[in-house]
């Protein structure tokens, strides 16, 4: 009977280190999984988290660290800087600003280059954003590709899915339009819903107001002008005054 006790009785220690063992080597992985998982959340947010106040750049990725950098005051191009971080204030270039992310002020001679643009762009030649809520302002012209909110002002104004008021000094040209088209030249807009003036205004379809020299839409709209068009309407030419709704 001794030696059974004694061989239960190791046999329960060596049941119970084991146990011990398999616990303690469950909760140091479990441990473990804990900090692999936190080092990967702030390695996914130290890109967000990591800000500088000041940055200059002289070109195109130059230097190395201004292309995915992320600056909260003013980045300065001597005479371009680019990159595909965020600016939370100011850029400011004699030739191109051109990072991707603006919530502020985009500014230089030539050109501004923007993929999200919150604020103001402005230069004397010539602005370019994909999306874009605020004023766009220069000399020559002004293009947006997708979608815009706010304002364009200049010579020329292109711009995708727009809102606002766009004043021009030529001619404005937009894919759907929603508010007041200004222009001395010609508004041209595919589906056009608001106010249109200039000497030309053209449109595929409209839910607005058209004021003329020569006003014209493909499907509806309410004109006044010398000569107003509207394909659909029972009578497509008029002089001085033609709707369809």
């Amino acid at each position: 009977m001794n030696k059974i006790t004694k061989i239960f009785s190791v046999c329960s220690l060596f049941l119970l280190v084991a146990a011990n063992t398999s616990s303690a080597a469950e909760e140091m992985m479990m441990n473990n999984n804990e900090n692999m998982q936190m080092n990967n959340t702030q390695m996914d947010t130290s890109s967000d988290d990591d800000w500088t106040f000041f940055q200059a750049g002289f070109w195109f990725d130059v230097p190395s660290y201004t292309t995915n950098s992320n600056v909260n005051g003013i980045k300065s191009g001597w005479p371009i800087c680019a990159g595909h971080g965020k600016v939370h204030g100011l850029e400011i270039s004699w030739f191109a600003s051109a990072t991707d992310n603006i919530k502020g002020v985009q500014g230089s001679w030539i050109v501004n280059i923007s993929q999200e643009m919150t604020g103001l762009q402005a230069s004397w030649i010539t602005n370019v954003s994909k999306h874009m809520h605020g004023i766009q302002a220069c000399f020559i012209a002004n293009a947006n590709t997708e979608e815009f909110v706010g304002m364009q002002a200049s010579c020329v104004n292109y711009a995708g899915n727009y809102i606002g008021f766009q004043p021009a000094a030529i001619l404005n040209i937009t894919d759907n339009f929603k508010g007041f088209q200004l222009a001395p030249l010609m508004n041209s807009a595919k589906h056009f819903k608001g106010v249109q003036m200039g000497l030309m205004n053209i449109v595929d379809s409209s839910e607005g107001i058209q004021f003329g020299v020569f006003n014209s839409s493909k499907s509806e709209g309410l004109q006044f002008g010398l000569l107003n068009h509207i394909e659909d309407a029972w009578i497509p030419y008029m002089i001085g005054f033609n709707v369809k709704f």
